[in-house]
């Protein structure tokens, strides 16, 4: 007999995937930079069998994130010959498997509505939609902050030492997927054990220091690998950052704590859509601040509000950690970490609901309602409004026009773009060179002729363009034909010297 739970799940993962497969049919998904940088680099690791052992720069100079992720999108990759529209799908798949997994376990600890509100929220958040088809390395913090909570309560509840294991695991691939938010939660996840009395069985355990240590030390595997083979060149950079800090943007620490508090109440509100968003937020604030209240009063010791506090003293730490960072504090430094917020509102949801009162009941049951109609109103607006022409799209549509103005042949292509180094447009070419057995454009003219391929700059820095032309075309030359779309210049120009 199928329950009222299981229509609902299948509910959700419809809208879940029907939000998300829009993106990727329409080819709007971003691609910028950063993805043809990583793009490439797999492609170097998978075709052309050459490993790496650090990943993408982050925002101190000389120091990485960690090479997981560039493994990570070698499946795709390998599965579909490094199509460039394998690569969302992929993160679209992975992530709907770690929510699911979650929900289970939160059907089976919890009830229903928890896992039914925490469903909800991954389907119809604006911030978990947009980041389910962008491409970066920061979103496997994802799975491993859920894997950290998970390890969490199960430590609370049975105390096994395995669980020390899978705490520090996802600390380390955290670290290697966000290196800032490595760098926070590993001290704020100490502090937190040792305020529930964990001190003794953390470091004066032998067994369980050894499993914290290994947890850790798998995920960093690759990253000491390098640090090995290259004289330990990130290390000693991030240790004179800590003694000697070179900041961009110095501020006291009255300004970083006022800046971090206006972050975390962005990182709150991006989980619910704009159109709702105070209703929502002051409504979610009210369930916590009810929670502890509750947990307050009766001073309970159950295994829900245990992991309450600890989800709280998790972000609060997280909060009053980063205050001492006393520069830019970019956003994505702590990408995910709406999870742990999401967390917070379902675990006071389970307190409130435990008191089995009327006010209780009906909080829960409004909370409900409330998160899915957001969700299917937003989600219709989704649906219904055409995607702008953007992302990849824009770029995809541009080189098939190239490849089939060509049909086969031999031609130049010379490309500007803001970032510099048109690392999307070259996994581009190279991906449809395979894919269609033609050669690869080339950098000089081919019959005298060549496209040039001109991104728009930002206002003010047209010069750059001015430049780069006088620059790359010939004074001679003759534009053949001339065509802008979606932001750029496509220039066929020949050469008449």
């Amino acid at each position: 007999m199928i329950k009222k739970i299981h229509i609902i799940l299948i509910f959700l993962i419809v809208l879940f995937s029907i939000i998300r497969i829009k993106t990727i049919k329409e080819k709007t998904f971003p691609y910028t930079y950063d993805q043809g940088r990583d793009f490439l680099k797999v492609e170097e690791v998978v075709r052309y069998k050459n490993p790496t052992f650090i990943g993408p720069t982050t925002g101190l100079p000389g120091v990485y994130h960690g090479a997981w992720w560039y493994y990570f999108l070698a499946i795709p990759y390998i599965l579909t010959n490094g199509n460039p529209i394998a690569f969302p799908y992929w993160l679209f798949l992975s992530q709907l498997l770690s929510f699911l997994l979650f929900f289970y376990f939160l059907n089976k600890n919890f009830s229903s509505v928890e896992s039914i509100i925490f469903l909800s929220f991954i389907a119809f958040s604006p911030y978990f939609i947009s980041m389910s088809t962008f491409v970066i390395n920061s979103v496997l913090t994802f799975p491993f902050i859920l894997l950290f909570v998970y390890s969490i309560y199960n430590l609370f509840a049975t105390n096994k030492s395995k669980f020390y294991f899978l705490i520090f695991l996802s600390v380390g691939f955290v670290w290697e997927a966000e290196f800032a938010f490595g760098i926070f939660l590993l001290p704020a996840t100490i502090i937190m054990l040792i305020l529930f009395g964990r001190l003794k069985d953390v470091f004066l355990n032998k067994k369980n220091l050894i499993l914290s240590a290994l947890g850790l030390i798998i995920p960093l595997s690759l990253r000491l690998a390098f640090e090995i083979k290259n004289n330990f060149i990130q290390t000693k950079t991030f240790i004179n950052f800590i003694i000697n800090p070179k900041l961009h943007n110095p501020r006291p620490l009255l300004d970083s704590a006022i800046e971090r508090i206006t972050q975390f109440s962005n990182y709150y509100t991006s989980i619910f859509p704009d159109f709702l968003n105070s209703i929502t937020s002051i409504f979610f604030l009210t369930i916590i601040t009810s929670a502890f209240i509750i947990t307050l009063r009766k001073k309970s010791k159950n295994i829900e509000t245990k992991i309450f506090y600890a989800n709280n003293l998790i972000i609060f730490l997280l909060f009053a950690l980063s205050v001492f960072y006393r520069d830019n504090f970019w956003a994505n430094y702590y990408e995910g970490i709406q999870l742990f917020f999401i967390i917070s509102i379902i675990l006071a949801i389970n307190i409130i609901g435990k008191t089995k009162t009327k006010t209780g009941y009906i909080i829960i049951k409004t909370g409900l309602i409330l998160i899915l109609t957001t969700g299917l109103i937003s989600s219709y607006n989704v649906i219904k409004n055409p995607s702008k022409p953007q992302g990849f799209f824009v770029q995809d549509t541009i080189v098939n026009k190239i490849y089939n103005e060509n049909k086969g042949k031999e031609f130049c292509v010379k490309i500007y773009t803001p970032p510099v180094i048109p690392y999307t447009w070259d996994y581009l070419f190279k991906y449809y060179s395979r894919k269609l057995n033609t050669p690869e454009p080339k950098s000089n003219f081919v019959n005298n002729t060549c496209y040039f391929i001109i991104e728009d700059e930002a206002k003010g820095y047209e010069f750059r363009i001015t430049e780069w032309r006088q620059n790359n075309i010939p004074k001679n030359s003759k534009v053949i034909n001339k065509e802008y779309q979606y932001g750029v210049t496509i220039e066929f120009i020949e050469n008449k010297n």
